[in-house]
């Protein structure tokens, strides 16, 4: 169970060609569709630490496609043609009580983010966000929908996710820490975030 946990919501857990620079977080508009690509400019870029290369990597840092950023921090990230990343069964993963899972033989990426390499080698993700909410990226093979509200080690998960098949941009509540803690996932939208590195 808790493998699942990991998987979802706490360690991970765009829009058909939109730009996500947009202008508060919107608690009316969802936005559920398969994306193809994910663009923006990066707030306070400094071409001087990354030689203007973005990458678009899985959770255990593979890298699955490049990109260039601009002197501006713009920057546009095709998904198109990104090989498919390590997927995991759900059903092999135990269901939380309480989650309402559409399909238990979807697979489902680890989270995927956008990040670049600095002058010492280290990869610096890259997140859309505000002080509350951000985006994670998923691939996830097949639509999928997970409802539901848990209680995981003193941390309320809340799902309201629909994942179409291909790529996705999920919604999630920044996660704090200690007891009491509430993490949401939803399709919902941020619009009025920057893109952080």
């Amino acid at each position: 169970m808790k493998k699942l946990l990991l998987i979802l919501p706490i360690i991970f857990l765009i829009g058909c060609k939109k730009t996500d620079n947009a202008v508060s977080s919107d608690d009316t508009n969802t936005e559920i569709v398969a994306i193809q690509e994910i663009t923006g400019i990066i707030s306070n870029w400094d071409s001087q630490t990354s030689n203007n290369v973005i990458w678009f990597c899985d959770g255990t840092s593979t890298k699955l496609v490049s990109s260039t950023v601009n002197t501006d921090g713009s920057f546009r990230i095709s998904l198109s043609t990104v090989k498919i990343p390590t997927l995991t069964a759900i059903s092999t993963e135990g269901i939380p009580s309480g989650i309402y899972v559409s399909k238990a033989n979807a697979r489902l990426s680890s989270v995927c983010w956008p990040g670049f390499y600095d002058t010492d080698g280290f990869f610096r993700e890259m997140t859309y966000r505000n002080d509350t909410y951000e985006y994670l990226y998923f691939y996830c093979d097949s639509d999928l929908i997970l409802r539901g509200d848990v209680t995981n080690d003193g941390v309320r998960l809340n799902y309201d996710v629909t994942f179409k098949l291909g790529w996705n941009k999920i919604r999630s509540t920044i996660l704090g820490s200690g007891n009491g803690t509430y993490k949401e996932m939803t399709n919902k939208i941020i619009t009025d975030g920057i893109w952080i590195k």
